[in-house]
């Protein structure tokens, strides 16, 4: 995880569980997905590892849900 994606994660991720979890990916996915849209809006190109971020937080967010439901 790079540094700017480790701003967005709550230092104390590990007390968070059921829909408090689910709401801290939705957040942290909408924030990257900002500063995706962003930079290319800047006509930057997109950093590959923020993609990668964005991709896992989704994965991991379907397995949670998957696991929880």
């Amino acid at each position: 995880m790079n540094e700017e994606t480790a701003q967005h994660i709550p230092k104390d991720i590990e007390f968070l569980s059921g829909d408090s979890l689910l709401d801290y990916f939705d957040e942290s996915i909408k924030n990257l997905e900002e500063h995706l849209s962003a930079a290319i809006e800047k006509g930057e190109t997109p950093n590959p590892l923020l993609v990668q971020e964005i991709e896992n937080l989704r994965r991991d967010r379907m397995r949670f849900a998957d696991t929880h439901a």
